[in-house]
């Protein structure tokens, strides 16, 4: 018996980036950094928020930014079947 792979489509791609953008991007948190995978790779990634927080002249985040995550809440989350 196979398991079928989970994948997230594009309606989940936009829910996940609205949660996002007005998470991080509407500045109620900190710059955040939402990954999914499975074990045959990456599901999503994406990111919103400013580089310093409260100082918007300083930029926005990017795929290439530097996190550091002390003390900071993690969620990871293992989904079997």
């Amino acid at each position: 018996m196979s398991i079928p792979t989970p994948s997230i489509d594009e309606a989940g791609r936009a829910a996940i980036d609205k949660f996002l953008a007005d998470t991080a991007g509407g500045r109620r948190v900190p710059a955040t950094f939402l990954g999914v995978t499975t074990a045959k790779g990456e599901l999503y990634f994406n990111q919103d928020g400013e580089r310093v927080f409260g100082e918007p002249d300083k930029g926005v985040v990017d795929d290439q930014t530097g996190e550091q995550s002390c003390s900071h809440c993690r969620c990871i989350c293992v989904v079997t079947r």
